[in-house]
């Protein structure tokens, strides 16, 4: 399993942006090679469609407009 982690903000868990914090976990955990984390906005990931498998989201993502 590889997993992609994106936030397209610098919130932060204690000093680090979440993607930081995310890669810093994963190197810990001894899966840093299975972890990607960007700082990216949603549209424009730039991942092909179909790219995932699945997604889950743990908060709305009200940055997405509609798509023509």
């Amino acid at each position: 399993m590889f997993v992609v982690g994106i936030d397209p903000w610098d919130d932060r868990t204690g000093d680090y942006p979440h993607i930081d914090y995310l890669t810093q976990n994963a190197r810990s955990w001894g899966v840093e090679g299975r972890v990607l984390g960007i700082k990216v906005g949603v549209p424009g990931t730039g991942f092909a469609d179909a790219s995932f498998d699945s997604v889950y989201c743990t908060t709305t993502l009200e940055i997405i407009r509609g798509f023509e």
